[in-house]
């Protein structure tokens, strides 16, 4: 028979902030984010989370009526909830983010919330929404990833890992105990399972299905047993997750169903997607981490501030805390000035404040200014105001100013940099820090470049391939020369002190 067993609390930020080891070490980390603080805020009942993810669009299907639900919602007790992350990177990224926000406006509204850390599933592979088998991850990588703890958490969040039930059960008792109460036929029904099992590549011997491995195959029960778990253990009673997950979801209903008599429901969530409708997320290749490590503050601000207008106003729904009033305001004043991208402005500030905190906010600001705006003591147009380049909005139009400390710090960290010794002074090519900083692949992709104007020197557009870098080059109080190859790649020269 299934016995629950004993489960383990860890920080929420060592799965908010990076679900692995790098958040401890993580200087935005201990910003106080507004996504550790608001979890740790009043638990007094709000509004009800289902209306809330309903206006925003945060809604895609849940299991029983939606006014059933609700009424299940506010009940006297409250409910329990749950969403699971499974530690396949050792960051957590935007796409995990919107699951997260799901988890907060239930919080706000008065219920418990867990995050489930897969330890074990983590080392299974989850098949939904994909179309290939998952590389498997080497046992220790999915341990070192899951193992992140930083010192505060928020105490309303528990975090467990199922990895605490599934290592004292042996193959035997799982396939008896579990396996039991499912029938091939609905496996084998289940969307991720049946994406796979039809035509999708071209052979000799003509299309043959992608195939799945049994390893994959298994996943649901996995995950239908881990919700069947923090059921008996919690009395959690909902589960969130993304669109992708609805048939591992409604599997844990049916088990919850068939072994205790008692209901349980799921909710699910859209998937976040590109302008180009490809889902984010790090199998895509185009994963924006919340680990500040590895994606820093500004590269995440810039992330949200190159939004399509398309996207803006769907993103301020279901990134941020803003208010209907609020959106449709914001909305409004962007459409009668789009130029002045207010929507992405807005959205970029909030989720970058959500994240990093006011200090990871601070330094996107300050670099965004450095790298968008003219600088430096040199001549030339200002940056273009076209509405496809992105720019922070700088109401106070003072002359830009950094000191070498300033630049050091925020451009080492966030661009390629090279070091010049003062023998260099005065012969180093522009074409050739180019090369160095990896800007461009070869001299005479550089070449072209500075021909065509992609390339500036201080925010001055360089016209000259032959140009040499040298001491009337350094930003003003600095030993730097900040290079920008195109609209977003940028370089860092820094000068030998005792040269300038």
């Amino acid at each position: 028979m299934l016995v629950a067993s004993r489960s383990s609390s860890r920080p929420v930020l060592a799965l908010a902030l990076s679900a692995g080891r790098r958040a401890a070490h993580s200087a935005a980390a201990s910003s106080a984010p507004i996504l550790a603080t608001s979890l740790a805020s009043s638990t007094a009942p709000g509004p009800c989370a289902l209306t809330e993810l309903q206006w925003r669009g945060l809604l895609h299907a849940h299991t029983s009526s939606f006014e059933g639900l609700a009424a299940t919602l506010r009940s006297p007790n409250r409910a329990c909830l749950y969403a699971g992350f499974d530690p396949t990177a050792d960051s957590l990224h935007a796409g995990n983010l919107l699951v997260l926000m799901g988890m907060l406006h239930f919080h706000r509204a008065g219920h418990q919330v867990i995050a489930l850390v897969g330890g074990a599933t983590g080392q299974v592979g989850d098949p939904s929404g994909r179309q290939t088998e998952r590389s498997m991850l080497a046992v220790n990588t999915v341990a070192s990833n899951a193992a992140g703890s930083p010192t505060s958490s928020p105490k309303p969040v528990t975090v467990v890992n199922n990895l605490d039930w599934y290592a004292p059960m042996n193959v035997l008792e799982f396939v008896r105990d579990v396996g039991q109460h499912f029938r091939m036929t609905t496996m084998l029904g289940k969307e991720s399972v049946k994406s796979r099992l039809q035509p999708q590549s071209t052979s000799a011997s003509g299309t043959e299905p992608a195939g799945m491995s049994f390893t994959e195959f298994t996943y649901q029960l996995f995950q239908a047993y881990d919700y069947y778990q923090l059921h008996e253990r919690n009395q959690c009673r909902l589960q969130l997750g993304g669109s992708d997950q609805w048939g591992n979801i409604t599997a844990g209903c049916d088990l919850i169903r068939k072994v205790t008599g008692k209901e349980a429901h799921g909710v699910t969530m859209p998937l976040v997607t590109t302008s180009t409708g490809e889902k984010f997320g790090k199998s895509m290749g185009n994963a924006v981490w919340m680990d500040a490590a590895k994606t820093t503050p500004f590269e995440w601000y810039q992330f949200f501030l190159r939004s399509e207008d398309s996207q803006a106003e769907r993103y301020l729904r279901y990134y941020t805390f803003l208010s209907l009033d609020e959106i449709t305001d914001i909305a409004r004043r962007h459409a009668e000035a789009p130029n002045k991208r207010i929507a992405q402005t807005a959205l970029a500030d909030q989720v970058t404040l959500l994240v990093h905190g006011r200090e990871g906010l601070a330094e996107a600001h300050r670099s965004t200014k450095l790298l968008y705006h003219r600088g430096g003591s040199g001549s030339g147009s200002p940056n273009s105001t076209n509405s496809n380049e992105v720019q922070a909005t700088d109401s106070s139009n003072s002359p830009f100013e950094l000191t070498s400390a300033e630049v050091a710090a925020l451009l080492s960290a966030q661009t390629p940099s090279i070091n010049v010794s003062r023998s260099e002074l005065g012969q180093l090519l522009l074409i050739d820090a180019l090369v160095r900083l990896g800007l461009t692949p070869s001299k005479s992709e550089a070449k072209k470049l500075i021909r065509n104007g992609g390339v500036s020197v201080n925010s001055v557009k360089s016209v000259n391939e032959r140009d040499v870098l040298g001491e009337n080059h350094a930003l003003k109080d600095s030993n730097a020369t900040l290079l920008r190859v195109g609209k977003r790649a940028h370089g860092l020269v820094l000068w030998e002190a005792a040269a300038i």
